[in-house]
């Protein structure tokens, strides 16, 4: 994820929005506000869905 992150963020999302507007130095790269807009509602989706995933056989019992 985080790999996917820097990626996104400094490869596509910076070059596309850095000369536009005069909040866009305060919303986009790393340490901004969009960040967490969008990783909050992923990470809370994600753990309300998490019950929806198997899980894995207990190898302790033969």
């Amino acid at each position: 994820m985080r790999a996917s992150h820097n990626l996104f963020i400094q490869a596509f999302f910076t070059p596309i929005t850095a000369p536009r507007g005069g909040i866009t130095p305060y919303a986009i790269d790393e340490f901004v506000f969009v960040v967490p807009w969008v990783m909050v509602p992923v990470a809370l989706g994600s753990w309300l869905r998490r019950r929806e995933v198997a899980r894995p056989a207990d190898l302790s019992t033969p």
